[in-house]
């Protein structure tokens, strides 16, 4: 039996850049401690293990993360990635909240890296 590279699993972790406090009145949606939030991965291609920290993530939060492919082409006016289809086959394996971070299982089946963004929706019960 031999190991190929997409059964290889590689790691990251990241911290959230967002507010450590609730949204002024009226700014947001949803009400503290959820959260939505979306982080730029870079290039992957076969399996990754990411992991992003973040302060109102708790064993008991339900996370939902959505994997998408993100345009590289940005301007002075639009500097932000914008998602686009995706020609790779790309796969949510696993979703694993713990208190203070989730951990994501992705898997990227593109023989060339592809530029990722995860989304993550956070609902503390």
């Amino acid at each position: 039996m031999t190991i190929s590279e997409h059964d290889l699993v590689r790691e990251e972790t990241a911290t959230a850049v967002t507010a450590t406090e609730p949204a002024a009145e009226g700014g947001a949606l949803l009400s503290f401690p959820d959260f939505t939030y979306r982080h730029i991965w870079g290039d992957r291609a076969g399996r990754w293990l990411l992991t992003l920290n973040h302060p109102w993530i708790r064993s008991t939060s339900n996370v939902f993360v959505s994997l998408s492919e993100l345009d590289d082409i940005v301007t002075n006016v639009d500097p932000v990635p914008k998602p686009k289809p995706s020609f790779a086959r790309m796969s949510v394996l696993s979703v694993a909240p713990t208190a203070g971070a989730v951990a994501v299982l992705i898997f990227v089946d593109s023989p060339t890296p592809v530029y990722t963004q995860l989304s993550y929706l956070a609902v503390n019960p």
